[in-house]
């Protein structure tokens, strides 16, 4: 490293010749001289850390971008969340002396630092992400907060209500479990009265649509279209960019190296330590848990069913089983990713592996999603996500079967940094891809989870 490139870092200029230290405030003066000797010897006596400092910022800038994303020349990694943001790394910062003359007409030298013509703006687009992130968790807060009085409420402010935090265990968890189920299938149930008398009306019209086309078609019988059949319709139907399936290869061959990465990831995440429903760490690692009263092989079996479906519904889009066989999955899933009032399309697919173990059952899963929308949203967003999911048996003394499902994931957005230089509004959009990716669907795939045991347990429906 150079005095210059040293005195460039570690100096502010205030006036030629005068210098302000940024780690002790104190001014110093310097004089053109080669090498900057004042303010050097300043650093080895005052700040004798100082190399090491430099060196450390550089290697971190370096290490920053290899733990979020993939590393290339093209491509810059961000992460709302964690606060990163594009910087070049300090050996790229020049610095130049400009000669200036002093009042007396002595020829002094100013420290003139070439800035990145990005930075400021850069700077500001990570002020607003933080300003959207503090006051989106104000109000995640203020309506916790709401829940947790309407509960206290509802409940008669019993005292037993403080304990709901820590492990619920005994017959009374049990029935205030039946009994969240139970609030589950009314809405379910209510949720498919309206959507029931949405259709009946989609279908009326259709029906008049239908005669109407009818009486056109009679009018033009000897008029025939036969670009329009099966396999065309098959084709519209399916994703675009997503025909080959070589991708759902490669993530299905990473599936087996992720289940030797469970024990260290259910340690590090803390979701080993999750035992009644609950969710925490929404960010770039998202992790929850959810108690079920039912035994873990049915368990089990309806997680897998669910998974398999060929059509689900998710909060803001679908997702399609493609390909199934006892311990393999192969899907495709559609979301919305709204921020304001503009949205974008994340198109996602995915590899799913089961491993079956003594007293539990291990599902992991990789994911690779690429977004489409309006360019000033994102456009042109990656996203690799994988996660794991641990189903064991919750054991009681009195022999009811109860099963846990816990589950881990990690998401690791990227962005091509030029898209990050076109101007337009992204403050809060990678905070609400986490929302739509992880939180309000997880919220879907349990709730279908759920009715899949109700109807194998109350009627007669095989797993």
């Amino acid at each position: 490293m150079s005095s210059q490139q040293l005195a460039a870092f570690f100096y502010t200029v205030l006036e030629p010749g005068l210098y302000r230290c940024n780690i002790c405030e104190q001014p110093r003066k310097q004089a053109q001289r080669p090498g900057y000797t004042n303010l050097i010897s300043h650093l080895n006596s005052k700040h004798p850390t100082h190399g090491e400092e430099y060196a450390e910022f550089q290697r971190r800038n370096l290490t920053s971008l290899e733990i979020f994303g993939f590393v290339d020349e093209t491509t810059t990694h961000i992460s709302a969340a964690a606060g990163l943001y594009i910087m070049p790394s300090v050996g790229q910062i020049e610095a130049e002396m400009k000669p200036t003359a002093s009042p007396n007409g002595e020829t002094l030298g100013e420290l003139v630092v070439n800035r990145p013509p990005m930075q400021n703006s850069t700077r500001k687009r990570q002020k607003e992400e933080l300003t959207y992130l503090r006051n989106k968790v104000h109000t995640l807060e203020q309506e916790l907060e709401t829940r947790r009085q309407e509960l206290m409420t509802s409940k008669g402010h019993d005292k037993e209500n403080n304990a709901l935090t820590v492990q619920i265990r005994g017959r009374r968890g049990r029935a205030m479990r039946w009994q969240r189920i139970a609030k589950h299938q009314l809405v379910e149930k209510q949720r498919a009265e309206l959507q029931n008398l949405q259709l009946r009306a989609s279908l009326v019209y259709q029906l008049k649509l239908a005669r109407s086309l009818q009486k056109l078609l009679k009018k033009n019988a000897s008029r025939k279209d036969g670009g329009t059949d099966a396999a065309q319709l098959q084709t519209r139907l399916e994703f675009s960019n997503y025909c080959t399936g070589t991708s759902e290869d490669s993530l299905v061959c990473r599936s087996g190296h992720s289940l030797c990465q469970t024990p260290s990831h259910e340690e590090g995440s803390g979701v080993s330590s999750l035992h009644v429903g609950e969710t925490e760490a929404l960010y770039l690692e998202a992790t929850n848990s959810k108690v079920v009263p039912f035994r873990m092989e049915e368990t089990c079996s309806a997680v897998w069913r669910c998974l398999s479906k060929d059509h689900l519904k998710l909060a803001d889009g679908t997702y399609h089983g493609v390909a199934t066989s006892p311990d393999t999955i192969r899907a495709k899933a559609v979301t919305a990713l709204r921020v304001d009032k503009t949205a974008a399309h994340l198109q996602m697919r995915f590899a799913i592996k089961k491993y079956v173990e003594p007293q539990r059952v291990v599902i992991t899963l990789q994911c690779a999603s690429e977004s489409e929308g309006p360019r000033d949203l994102l456009h042109g967003l990656k996203m690799m996500q994988r996660a794991w999911v641990v189903i064991r048996p919750v054991l009681f003394e009195d022999g009811d079967d109860e099963t846990i499902i816990q589950l881990c994931m990690r998401l690791t957005p990227s962005l091509s940094a030029r898209v990050l230089d076109t101007p337009g509004q992204r403050t809060g959009a990678i905070t609400e891809l986490l929302l739509a990716a992880v939180h309000r669907n997880l919220g879907w795939l349990f709730q279908t989870v759920e009715n899949i045991l109700m109807e194998h347990n109350f009627g007669n429906t095989l797993l």
